[in-house]
């Protein structure tokens, strides 16, 4: 007999198993989620033992994101292989883009894909802990040693807010306190330090006096910082300065649209220090965020008492009842009373000045981040 014969739908070995070939789009989709969870499942495991960025599992969402779509497609084309193949029909052999799309090379694409991203992740570590290029760590690339000590300068205040260089330097303080990377001078340390340079407890914290600190301690290097005002927003900049060169080890800035966004800003700046300067990734992301460290700080209610003369708590003196003043912000204190009351180490790291001591007069209250409890008054 004449006439032409049935071929087959697919292409030698570009057909995957015959039940796969008659998967329906619900059942691959099905089939892709359970297997992007199990992905995704591994590594976000690699990512947590291993200390691996958390751009390492964004990155795997979106290779399974633009996997899902042409396993759809692959689907879709050998289903009709596959029902061409069973009824006889005659297909022509797929050319162009189309024949790309077989079970075989859709999986050893995505296959492909992962592998990748390992070796970009796996890359990326390598130069971070071996210290090369600017993904190296200031602690690998021998820049600073590890839980190296570090002085805190006062943030210059370009704002209208006399109030905000302070607060910014106090909230930065917090953060970098919670890092164990690194080991800040404490409020009370440099105060020990600057009576024996012969200086008074409130001299400014200027890079100069800081710099000077340094070095007698022998600390490498010191951070400074400043904000200035953009309109209605806040440009905040922090960097890392060597204490006898000047030279800047590295320095980050960041936004804040208001006033209300400098606390998310110094934590992201914060954040991108303790990361450049070596701390790992896991550490990182077990970090609270600035807000609830800063919090914790803050009892909701303040112990209060009357007191009729001068006092001190942990070594912090408080103001003269006539100079007391009614409940302010912590800011506002801290900018009115700086040179009137130093706070003590109320954390195991670290303390502050007035921010951290709250002064009771008259019974009134100028309020601080932090409370003293009845032991600690002498």
């Amino acid at each position: 007999p004449t006439g032409t014969q049935p071929v087959a739908a697919a292409p030698s070995g570009a057909a995957g198993p015959v039940g796969l070939t008659a998967l329906t789009p619900a059942k691959v989709a099905a089939l892709f989620g359970a297997g992007a969870a199990v992905v995704l499942l591994l590594v976000y495991l690699m990512m947590t033992v291993l200390g691996l960025p958390t751009w390492v599992f964004v990155g795997a969402i979106a290779l399974l994101a633009v996997g899902l779509p042409i396993m759809l497609v692959t689907g879709r084309h050998e289903q009709q292989r596959a029902v061409a193949a069973t009824t006889g029909m005659h297909v022509t052999t797929p050319v162009g883009v189309r024949k790309h799309f077989t079970w075989r090379r859709a999986t050893l694409g995505g296959g492909l894909a992962f592998v990748g991203l390992a070796v970009v992740a796996g890359g990326f570590m390598a130069m971070r802990l071996l210290g090369i290029g600017p993904v190296g760590t200031l602690v690998a690339s021998g820049v600073l040693d590890e839980q190296a000590r570090l002085v805190l300068a006062d943030f210059e205040n370009a704002t209208s807010d006399s109030t905000l260089g302070e607060t910014v330097a106090e909230l930065f303080r917090i953060d970098l306190n919670e890092s164990p990377a690194i080991t800040l001078l404490s409020t009370g340390q440099v105060a020990n330090i600057l009576a024996r340079m012969e200086r008074p407890e409130d001299t400014p914290l200027t890079p100069d006096v800081v710099s000077e600190i340094a070095i007698r301690e022998g600390i490498k290097a010191y951070l400074a910082g400043d904000i200035r005002s953009l309109g209605e927003s806040y440009l905040l900049a922090a960097r890392l300065v060597s204490a006898e060169t000047g030279e800047e080890f590295m320095s980050v800035s960041e936004q804040a649209n208001t006033s209300a966004d400098i606390m998310g800003a110094v934590d992201r700046m914060s954040t991108a220090f303790r990361e450049r300067i070596g701390e790992s990734y896991s550490s990182l992301r077990a970090d609270p965020p600035l807000e609830r460290s800063a919090s914790r700080r803050r009892p909701s209610k303040p112990f209060s008492f009357t007191p009729s003369r001068p006092v001190r708590v942990s070594g912090a003196t408080w103001i003269e009842p006539s100079r007391c003043s009614s409940r302010l912000s912590p800011s506002t204190a801290a900018s009115r009373w700086r040179g009137a009351a130093w706070g003590p180490s109320w954390r195991g790291r670290g303390g502050g000045r007035v921010t951290k001591a709250a002064t009771h007069c008259a019974g009134r209250t100028l309020c601080g981040s932090a409370w003293p409890s009845a032991s600690d008054i002498t």
